[in-house]
């Protein structure tokens, strides 16, 4: 599952990314100063109720993050970040 999880095909290499999972920290706290977050992508994949939590999380410490998510790209690998479908949304969370 680690693998799964932190590894990546080569055709993403143009991708400077990290990487925050729970797996392996259960009852962790991973600190980050606030200027080092610029935007986060929600996975599609991620369920509703970490995502809504997410999304509360983020409006009421990090106001100034732009939030987006990804759908899958149809007969591809690749995920489309969709930059204006969350607005709508995150005001009502």
């Amino acid at each position: 599952m680690f693998e799964q999880s932190f590894t990546k095909a080569g055709f993403w290499y143009y991708e400077i990314e990290y990487r925050l999972t729970k797996f392996g920290f259960v009852n962790k706290t991973l600190k980050l100063d606030k200027e080092v977050i610029s935007e986060i992508i929600i996975g599609s994949k991620m369920n509703k109720s970490d995502r809504d939590d997410l999304i509360k999380l983020t409006k009421l410490e990090l106001p100034n993050v732009s939030l987006f998510e990804t759908k899958p790209k149809s007969n591809s690998f690749e995920l489309e970040i969709m930059k204006n479908k969350l607005k709508t949304y995150i005001q009502n969370v």
